[in-house]
């Protein structure tokens, strides 16, 4: 049995185009639901601990940072346990570097489907980013249970804005997805290029270290990574530290949203091409 034929209702045909895109998007709920599903099937597959891995995952590399970095003069934190300061920064770099490194693919992973069926190719990136945010969920979880438990004094009306951090978080990650997901496509190239990116990307946002480490020119520059303002504010908001609302924040945020827009209009511009890039 064809796709087209085992979910009817799904597929909408070149037919009803008309519609407009965006609408035509939420009228694939239901197959946006079913590619979620498949995605975590096929991340936990043949796992003995499952989505449990979730959670291992930044606590494995937690003890492995504490191990390397707790005892060097400066790179922790003053106020906050030096393990509870990682997790607050390994948790939104790993919701980055899933979703980055699974979303960079994702059109070359759905080749097949792709190739099949028509439907908007936006809601492959769409599933990719919605996946890592329900993958953050566990490790967020443990994060503010621990705070709870080890920290509570720390906390103060800030991680009311903690959300907003996040929000900004997965604005960033989509529009990096955008852009990768369809340049590896047209350019291969591109592809070997995602390791190198993350890993440069992971030095220069703050999650082993404090902003402070650097001195303040270098904080200014880093802290046009919105990475960087994501990590502080989440810091910020569990443990009441430094952080402060200066002009590199504010371009860290219109950053973000310039490269999801841009990302948006030149994937929806390219995607009628995809087929050619294949």
């Amino acid at each position: 049995m064809s796709y087209i034929q085992k979910y009817p209702i799904i597929i909408n045909s070149r037919q009803n185009f008309s519609k407009s895109y965006f609408l035509e998007i939420l009228s694939n709920v239901e197959m946006i639901r079913m590619l979620i599903s498949r995605q975590l099937r096929i991340r936990y597959r043949q796992t003995v601990l499952g989505v449990l891995w979730a959670l291992l995952q930044p606590l494995m590399l937690m003890a492995m940072f504490s191990l390397l970095f707790m005892r060097v003069p400066r790179i922790g934190a003053d106020n906050a346990h030096y393990t509870m300061f990682l997790l607050a920064g390994l948790v939104p770099w790993l919701f980055f570097s899933r979703s980055f490194g699974d979303g960079s693919s994702c059109l070359i992973s759905e080749r097949s489907l792709i190739q099949k069926v028509y439907f908007p190719r936006l809601i492959v990136p769409i599933v990719i980013v919605l996946v890592g945010i329900i993958d953050l969920v566990i490790p967020l979880s443990l994060l503010l249970l621990l705070v709870l438990i080890f920290s509570s004094d720390t906390l103060t009306a800030n991680i009311f804005y903690m959300p907003l951090f996040l929000i900004l978080e997965t604005v960033f990650i989509a529009g990096v997805v955008l852009w990768f997901s369809m340049l590896c496509v047209r350019f291969r190239d591109v592809k070997m290029l995602v390791p190198t990116v993350t890993m440069m990307l992971m030095f220069s946002s703050p999650v082993f270290f404090q902003l402070d480490f650097v001195g303040p020119r270098v904080k200014d520059i880093l802290l046009l990574n919105p990475l960087a303002t994501v990590i502080e504010g989440v810091r910020w908001s569990l443990y009441d530290t430094d952080f402060t609302l200066n002009h590199s924040v504010y371009a860290s945020i219109f950053i973000a949203v310039i490269l999801f827009v841009s990302g948006l209009v030149y994937f929806i511009r390219t995607e009628d091409n995809i087929d050619d890039y294949y």
